[in-house]
């Protein structure tokens, strides 16, 4: 991973941090709305918001490219391995978190890897 993926990675968790922080404040059972999100803090889990896909992501070829996550987890709303689609389709905001929290950890582990790498 290189320094620029790293610091990608980096504000791809602070972008999680943000968005787990706000839902947190809505109500536990209230329906998952995107456009509130978007409204209440300038952002939402979707590509145009995502450091990782704002770099990686190349709409004409609708690649991922090198992104780190879709090279250890898969695709996006694609692999089972990769969480994003298990917290796209929460339906309320708890399971939303619960989600949001598990797909934060999926690029955390990112990070860990560098570090044994640097060993």
């Amino acid at each position: 991973m290189t320094k620029s993926t790293r610091k990608i990675s980096e504000k791809t968790l602070k972008h999680y941090d943000e968005m787990i922080e706000w839902a947190k404040e809505q109500r536990p059972r209230k329906q998952v709305d995107e456009w509130k999100m978007l409204t209440g803090i300038g952002q939402n889990w979707f590509s145009e918001f995502c450091p990782l896909c704002l770099k990686f992501f190349k709409s004409n070829i609708n690649r991922c490219g090198e992104c780190p996550l879709y090279l250890r987890y898969g695709r996006c709303g694609v692999s089972f391995d990769n969480l994003w689609e298990a917290m796209n389709e929460a339906r309320t905001w708890d399971s939303w978190i619960r989600h949001a929290t598990l797909m934060r950890r999926q690029v955390e582990s990112l990070l860990e890897e560098v570090k044994l790498d640097a060993k």
